[in-house]
């Protein structure tokens, strides 16, 4: 996984000043946690026919949970691959697609903490908006799942969770 994930760093790294590279941020709510999440990409279109965009990006988000005295951080880092259908002659279009990386999560209360990475999937679609020619509005949902973690010495189940979120990309 770390040799994918350096992957995808080096392509969109290489790729950042180039015409086919693209940005974005969206801010979501996770359905089970009830809590905000928020997701900000990096990417390169790797192929483009017609209407069809075929893109891998790297992605880092972000979810807070305080119940109890008890504060929990996750930060899914990962790695995704995006298909974007969008006719020329249509402002309108939908993608679609899917992500593996880790997540780290911290957990602390009650003067103890600790961290650990686990292995992270996710799979997202929606429809997005042309407002300009290098700007586009997105809304989608997104399914998120996050591998059994140890913490404290005990293995707890993360699980999975369904974020509607809405935002925006740039393209350069």
């Amino acid at each position: 996984m770390k040799k994918l994930l350096s992957l995808v760093v080096l392509v969109t790294a290489s790729s950042a000043f180039a015409a086919n590279a693209y940005t974005g941020a969206s801010v979501g709510y996770l359905l089970d946690s009830e809590e905000a999440y928020f997701a900000g990409h990096i990417g390169v279109e790797v192929g483009k026919s017609a209407s069809l965009l075929h893109g891998l990006e790297l992605e880092v988000g972000y979810a807070s949970d305080n119940e109890s005295g008890i504060s929990g951080d996750i930060v899914p880092v990962l790695a995704n691959y995006r298909l974007k259908v969008q006719p020329a002659s249509n402002a309108l279009g939908f993608y679609a697609g899917a992500g593996i990386g880790a997540s780290y999560i911290y957990l602390s209360g009650y003067g103890l903490s600790d961290s650990s990475w686990s292995f992270t999937a996710q799979g997202f679609a929606g429809l997005e908006y042309r407002a300009a020619p290098n700007v586009s509005l997105r809304a989608g949902a997104r399914y998120l799942w996050i591998d059994d973690v140890k913490l404290f010495g005990y293995s707890a189940e993360v699980g999975d969770d369904v974020a509607l979120e809405a935002g925006v990309s740039f393209r350069f």
